[in-house]
């Protein structure tokens, strides 16, 4: 950590839409350092560090306490093969009225899903759209932690990570 600025530039990104950025090159071979992200609308960010050479992936975030409603990034069947699991658990007090909106990357809806879910209870999303590469949006009556996986069967990749959804 020597103080260098690399900028990697603007990029617009559309209203629920997401921005992907892969092995940014203008960050020089093993960078350590950390990132600041300027946005005039509100951003939901996400790092996932991936290593070829032991095959797994490392997932950072910054958990808060539960909320009514959560964006995350979302990939199903994609082509670099990965596909998303998303889990929502209920943390209120009565039975939850959740609803998961899916979008693609141009932030164009591309389906939804409801799910009723009891006190302390967890359930499965089961409806995630095939070969979306985009984000979902997640909403509920009662407070709620969403927790997203992400999985590649192909042991070439790495093969899977893990995040506490963040607020949004």
């Amino acid at each position: 950590i020597d103080g260098t600025l690399y900028t990697s530039g603007v990029h617009t990104v559309p209203g629920k839409g997401t921005l992907l950025l892969v092995s940014d090159p203008v960050l020089p071979d093993n960078f350590l350092g950390s990132a600041r992200v300027i946005s005039t609308q509100p951003v939901v960010g996400h790092l996932n560090e991936g290593g070829p050479a032991r095959k797994m992936a490392t997932s950072l975030f910054n958990p808060t306490s539960s909320l009514a409603s959560y964006a995350v990034r979302m990939c199903q069947n994609c082509s670099d093969g990965f596909i998303s699991g998303l889990r929502v658990q209920n943390v209120g007090s009565s039975t939850a009225t959740v609803v998961i909106t899916y979008y693609d990357n141009a932030g164009n809806q591309v389906g939804s899903e409801p799910l009723a879910i009891g006190q302390y209870l967890a359930r499965n999303a089961l409806s995630i759209p095939n070969g979306l590469d985009g984000s979902a949006v997640i909403t509920s009556t009662q407070p709620i932690v969403v927790v997203v996986n992400l999985a590649n069967a192909d042991t070439g990749k790495d093969l899977a990570m893990t995040y506490n959804a963040p607020n949004r």
